[in-house]
C-alpha cells in the first residue's frame, strides 16, 4: 500500500513544457515549463496583464499556445479539448442567468453534470456565507458576491483538479480568510489538486505548497 501511495503523489497532474504564447505582439510566456503533482496547491502570481488568466485558458484548452504542450489529468491540452473533470474558474466567467438568483445560477449548471443535488448546492452556498434561499439576484451582487459564488460553482461537483483565476480577488479580507480556509480544507481532506493566481503574494501564498511570479515572461520560483 505504501508503494502505491508514493506513486501516486508523484503523479503528474498538470503539466507545461516549453510553453510560449503571445498576445497581439506581445510575448506573454517564453518557453515556460512547469509541473503540478497529485495533491499539490501551486500558485501563480502576477501584475495585471501579465498573462495569468491567459495561463489559466491554456490550462482549460480555451486558447492555445504558439508552441510547447499542455497535459491535464493525462490528456493533452489542444484543439479546444480540456480534461472534463477538472473545475475552472475564471476571472472573466459569466453566469448562466444573470436575473435568478444564486441559487438558480448553480443549479443551473448543476443540471449539466447531473451529479449534484439541491442539498449540495445549500451545502456549499453556505460554506462560502451565501444564503440559499435568498431572493437578491445576480446582477444585484456585488463583484465579492459573484467571486464567492464562483468558487462555489467550481466546488459543488467536488473535482479533483481545481484551476482558480483570483479567487479572492476584491474581497474583503475577512471573505477572502474565509474563502482561504475553504479551498486549504479541500485540498487536505480530499487531495486535491489546485493551481490558482492572484496579483498579490499574500492573497494565496497560505494555501500553497510552491508559489512562482511571472517575471520577464518566464515563472520565477519564489518557494
Amino acid at each position: 500500500r505504501g508503494c502505491r501511495n508514493r506513486s501516486m503523489e508523484m503523479e503528474t497532474v498538470i503539466g507545461l513544457k516549453e510553453v510560449t504564447k503571445h498576445f497581439g505582439d506581445r510575448v506573454l510566456f517564453d518557453g515556460i515549463s512547469l509541473e503540478v503533482k497529485r495533491g499539490e496547491a501551486v500558485g501563480i502570481v502576477g501584475e495585471s496583464g501579465s498573462g495569468k488568466t491567459m495561463l489559466v485558458k491554456m490550462l482549460c484548452g480555451l486558447v492555445s499556445p504558439d508552441c510547447g504542450s499542455i497535459q491535464v489529468e493525462g490528456r493533452q491540452i489542444k484543439d479546444g479539448r480540456f480534461a472534463e473533470t477538472a473545475g475552472v474558474m475564471l476571472d472573466d466567467m459569466e453566469f448562466p442567468a444573470p436575473y435568478g438568483t444564486g441559487y438558480e445560477n448553480l443549479r443551473q449548471v448543476a443540471e449539466i453534470g447531473g451529479r449534484v443535488n439541491s442539498r449540495d448546492i445549500s451545502r456549499i452556498m453556505h460554506l462560502v456565507r451565501i444564503e440559499p434561499a435568498s431572493r437578491t439576484i445576480l446582477e444585484r451582487y456585488t463583484p465579492a458576491m459573484k467571486q464567492r459564488l464562483k468558487v462555489a460553482m467550481v466546488l459543488m461537483e467536488d473535482p479533483q483538479t481545481v484551476l482558480l483565476d483570483g479567487p479572492v480577488c476584491g474581497m474583503a479580507e475577512d471573505r477572502a480568510s474565509e474563502i482561504r480556509r475553504l479551498l486549504s480544507s479541500r485540498i487536505k481532506e480530499a487531495g486535491i489538486t489546485m493551481l490558482l493566481t492572484d496579483r498579490e503574494q499574500e492573497s494565496i501564498e497560505g494555501i500553497c505548497t510552491r508559489l512562482y511570479r511571472i517575471s520577464d515572461r518566464k515563472l520565477l520560483k519564489i518557494f
